[in-house]
């Protein structure tokens, strides 16, 4: 940990160094590679969520759903919220 502690302080220094360039300042830095990782990390696709947990999401938000189809006058099953 203290290895990142120091490539963030270096980080800090450059960036403060005129023109900034933040892409080249990660990289100069080392910490290029982990903020690569993270934002693999966040970017990665949600696996789909099975059929069970599906029906027994819409069978949860049915009554609201159709409460606020009624509410704002609009067809919700148009959607897919209300079948």
């Amino acid at each position: 940990m203290n290895e990142l502690k120091v490539k963030a302080q270096k980080l800090f220094a450059h960036l403060h160094a005129e023109p900034v360039k933040l892409s080249e300042a990660l990289e100069d830095t080392g910490i290029n590679g982990h903020m690569m990782r993270l934002i693999s990390r966040i970017d990665s696709p949600m696996p789909s969520m099975s059929d069970e947990v599906a029906d027994w999401l819409d069978d949860y938000y049915r009554a609201d759903n159709e409460a606020l189809s009624h509410l704002i006058d609009i067809n919700l099953s148009d959607y897919g919220y209300i079948s």
